[in-house]
Order: structure tokens, then sequence, then C-alpha cells
């Protein structure tokens, strides 16, 4: 029997994160009861199956949403992520499947992210959706 990885995904994305032309994963997940909670990437193998899981180091804890764009038109997938504390942070994508944080978070109440290029730069911008 297979073991289980997560208590509870909270959000998932997908893309070409490590640039090998095949579709990867990136898990969000929380652990209710541990109330911990993080990130992995699961490289694609192309096939329909993924390699093990990689811890994503966060700037916060328990995420709730993940949103996917190149934000430094870079040609690299980065990470908008936000938490239940109220952290939202941007990690820049490196190309192989790792990401580097961008900046300090920001601290508000967001439920969901959406990610668009809302000026025609090819640079995708952040808004959030607030908590009601």
């Amino acid at each position: 029997m297979a073991s289980r990885i997560f208590q509870i995904v909270t959000g998932a994305v997908s893309g070409d994160f490590n640039g090998d032309g095949k579709q990867d994963l990136v898990l969000m997940y929380f652990d209710p009861v541990s109330s911990v909670g993080g990130a992995v990437f699961l490289a694609g193998k192309g096939d329909g199956s993924f390699a093990d899981p990689v811890n994503i180091a966060l700037l916060g804890n328990a995420p709730t949403a993940v949103a996917v764009a190149d934000l430094n038109n870079d040609q690299k997938l980065d990470l908008v992520v936000a938490d239940q504390t109220g952290t939202v942070a941007s990690l820049l994508g490196n190309g192989d499947g790792t990401f580097t944080p961008a900046s300090s978070p920001l601290q508000v109440s967001a439920a969901a992210i959406y990610l668009a290029d809302v000026n025609g730069d090819q640079i995708g911008r952040a808004s959030c959706r607030e908590r009601v």
C-alpha cells in the first residue's frame, strides 16, 4: 500500500518548473493535527508519474492558496503563495525546480490569489481576494 504524503492538499499548480519540457507539480499542504504546512515540488517524468517530492522553503506557514506566472520576465515560472496567517510571498523560480523568496512577504488577509499581465508588459501582477 502506498503511503500517504499529505493530510490536506490546499493548493496545486502545474507547469514546467525545471525546464525539461515536462509538466511538473507544486503542491501546498496542511496537516490539521500538527498544524504544520508546507510546499513540495514534484518533477514530472513525462509518463503521467512524478519523482519524489522535494520540499520548498516558504516564508509563512499553513499555505492556503498558490498561483503561478513568470513575475519577472526571465522565462522561468514563479509562485505567489498565501497562508492562513495573512502572509503573501513571491517565490522566484530558478528554472531547476527550486525557488528563491523575492522579497519580504506582505501581510494581508488573502483567500485567493490571481495573476495576470494587466498592462501588456509580459510580467504577471498579483491580486488577492480578501477573506470575509
